[in-house]
């Protein structure tokens, strides 16, 4: 894995979220590939395993959050916890996944309140229908978009769900997802995706 570092570093990504391929080469080595990365890393749940299968502290921040034109917008991430089922579950020794709705709804209540944050977004990679399904759960309240991905789904207008909107852009970089937001006095007051 180490050879695609500096190609990624090189394209300036401004965040990461790990999805299901970071763990092939194991805990140890994921952490250190993308600790390599530039850019700050989130995902509210994966844990390390503190032994007996009991959760230890987050591997990765859960949330990051970025201001622009006085709007400041928080990303939470999170990743599929059906990883060590769908793949070798070696791959995934010491970690601890849990299911979004676990602490979604404490941590959109952090963005809201405590980092009043103006917009939220979660970053997920846990493929189209479990997106939808988060997006459609009372814990969802107060999140706008789910940024998506692992299902490489060509979602072209947002699927508007009850709680948020999905996306996902296709798959290998066939297309960019791009949400414009139109701030006017440090409101937000419209978008685009």
């Amino acid at each position: 894995g180490k050879a695609i570092l500096p190609i990624l570093n090189a394209l300036g990504y401004d965040l990461y979220l790990p999805g299901n391929w970071e763990v092939v080469y194991y805990k140890k080595n994921m952490q250190t590939l993308l600790g390599g990365l530039d850019a700050p890393k989130v995902c509210a749940n994966m844990f390390h395993d503190a032994g007996d299968g009991k959760k230890g502290e987050l591997i990765f921040p859960p949330y990051f959050t970025w201001s622009k034109l006085g709007v400041k917008i928080g990303f939470l991430g999170y990743t599929d916890p059906l990883v060590p089922i769908r793949q070798s579950p070696n791959y995934s020794k010491g970690i601890i996944y849990t299911k979004p709705e676990e602490n979604l709804a404490y941590y959109v209540n952090v963005l809201r309140e405590q980092e009043q944050c103006d917009f939220v977004i979660i970053l997920a990679h846990l493929g189209l229908s479990q997106q939808i399904a988060l997006a459609n759960m009372p814990e969802c309240e107060g999140v706008h978009y789910i940024f998506g991905g692992d299902t490489h789904e060509r979602v072209r207008e947002p699927i508007v769900c009850k709680y948020a909107k999905v996306v996902e852009p296709g798959a290998f970089g066939s297309f960019v997802g791009r949400l414009d937001l139109e701030v006017k006095n440090g409101k937000i007051v419209g978008e685009r995706y």
